[in-house]
């Protein structure tokens, strides 16, 4: 949990890294709800977190925490990020991803929590503005990744 320690210099310049950010998210709640009931969609975020953990190490990054029907990972590089982007998106089900690169303050916990300008980007290109089957990378993302986009599904916000 985030706390008054944590906003000491020492502990910001030690728990604070660049990163890549995927946030993944599990589209169409209200109509799976509706066609299948609610635990039909637990089904999915149950698969979700399932395959969510070996998605994320597969890639070489760090799974931080499942919130409701997203997933948050930090990754040393945005390709690693694209890749495991790529994988979720096998998923039997809708997802978005969104993916942005920055300093990112790491709260460790069970679970942990992410904070910075990166994981908010992410967070709204993933949830808000990419669609089903989408990955949005934010322009500063964009312009480390050394991996071809694949449109329309992969694009770039200059966000």
């Amino acid at each position: 949990m985030l706390s008054r320690d944590h906003l000491t210099p020492s502990a910001m310049a030690a728990n604070t890294r660049p990163r890549a950010v995927l946030i993944v998210d599990l589209c169409g709640f209200t109509r799976t709800v509706r066609a299948e009931g609610l635990a039909g969609f637990l089904a999915r975020v149950v698969s979700l977190r399932e395959e969510g953990a070996y998605i994320v190490a597969k890639h070489g990054g760090d799974l931080v925490k499942y919130d409701a029907d997203n997933v948050y990972a930090l990754f040393a590089t945005v390709e690693e990020a694209l890749q495991a982007a790529r994988m979720f998106h096998l998923a039997p089900f809708p997802l978005s991803a969104g993916i942005d690169v920055g300093p990112v303050l790491r709260v460790a916990g069970d679970p942990g929590d992410l904070w910075g300008d990166a994981v908010n980007t992410a967070s709204k290109l993933g949830e808000d503005l990419a669609g089903a089957g989408e990955t949005i990378l934010s322009s500063r993302a964009a312009g480390q990744c050394a991996l071809r986009l694949a449109p329309p599904k992969e694009r770039i916000w200059d966000f």
